[in-house]
């Protein structure tokens, strides 16, 4: 589970840094490490949950996507004295090994996990990250299609419905009818996921109208979806 938890940290900066909103689903993330299909496969549906991915791919060799550089710290030369140009020159040549404790052999010396830090230094067109513990590589395909920026707008949505429900003062349980004014650009959205949002939120009906006054007699809530204005009311079924 620390790697888990390692892997699901790492992916999510990698989402933080691109600006890409934790409902907005991605294609992919795949994890680069000898034997990671094994150590890891039980936990699959977790990292889809955690990260929001449609799937979860492993790769055994971590060199495929960049290429790792060595930084010695120069405290370290404390304790290796007359040995610290050795084992700088070794770094910078790329001749050194990590190990399975996430140490580092090089130079015939063993640099504690505090005396040097690691880079990956990533190939064109892939956008991955180490883990804390510099000995595996977190890749997440980045690109966003229009059917996943879709599918990100309705998971938003149903959010907002959960919101206006309990605003709502309904119970969790309760079967609902769900209206929506929302713009243009959206309603094609609505229509793609209509079971999707229905499922997610209890609504039995859902009906998308061009103005608020189709809304009379129901709990109105307005928000705001990239941008753009929605209003969203709801009214328990047996009403």
């Amino acid at each position: 589970m620390d790697r888990v938890r390692d892997i699901c940290s790492t992916a999510l900066s990698i989402r933080e840094s691109h600006n890409l909103r934790i409902r907005l689903p991605l294609a992919s993330l795949t994890f680069a490490k000898a034997g990671a299909k094994e150590m890891l496969l039980e936990y699959v549906a977790l990292i889809q949950d955690e990260i929001n991915v449609k799937e979860v791919n492993f790769e055994e060799d971590m060199d495929k996507f960049g290429k790792f550089e060595l930084k010695v710290k120069g405290s370290t030369g404390a304790r290796l004295k007359a040995d610290m140009p050795k084992v700088m020159a070794a770094a910078r040549n790329g001749e050194w090994q990590l190990l399975s404790d996430s140490r580092v052999e090089v130079a015939g010396h063993i640099l504690e996990t505090e005396e040097f830090t690691m880079q990956l230094k990533t190939y064109e067109g892939i956008t991955c990250k180490l883990l804390s513990s510099n000995d595996g590589v977190v890749i997440l395909d980045v690109k966003v299609t229009p059917e996943l920026e879709q599918e990100g707008i309705a998971r938003d949505l149903v959010r907002l419905i959960q919101m206006t429900r309990k605003d709502a003062g309904l119970n969790v349980s309760n079967r609902i009818q769900l209206f929506l004014n929302l713009p243009a650009e959206l309603v094609n959205v609505v229509e793609v996921h209509k079971q999707y949002i229905c499922d997610e939120t209890l609504a039995e009906v859902l009906r998308i109208v061009r103005h608020e006054g189709d809304m009379k007699g129901m709990y109105l809530s307005s928000h705001q979806i990239q941008g753009k204005q929605v209003t969203i009311a709801v009214m328990n079924q047996k009403s």
